[in-house]
């Protein structure tokens, strides 16, 4: 949640409602903001290589052949 409020409870009746993090406007939101999309794309691929020991290649492999073979079925689909 981006807000310009600094209210603590503002912030603890967002994350009970489902947020994922509370951003304060400012001069470095915009850094914050990509830093937690960042964390949030590649967090399940961590935990995918340090539980199961997968190389991050093959996860990058199969996640392009996965969204390859999705745009394929789509346009299959339109035709």
């Amino acid at each position: 949640m981006l807000s310009c409020n600094e209210d603590v409870a503002i912030e603890i009746e967002s994350f009970k409602s489902g947020a994922r993090a509370y951003i304060i406007k400012g001069d470095n939101s915009l850094g914050k903001i990509i830093a937690h999309i960042n964390k949030t794309i590649t967090e399940p691929i961590r935990n995918i290589v340090r539980e199961f020991g997968v190389p991050k290649f093959l996860i990058l492999f199969f996640a392009v052949f996965a969204g390859m073979a999705t745009v394929i079925l789509w346009i299959l689909k339109l035709l």
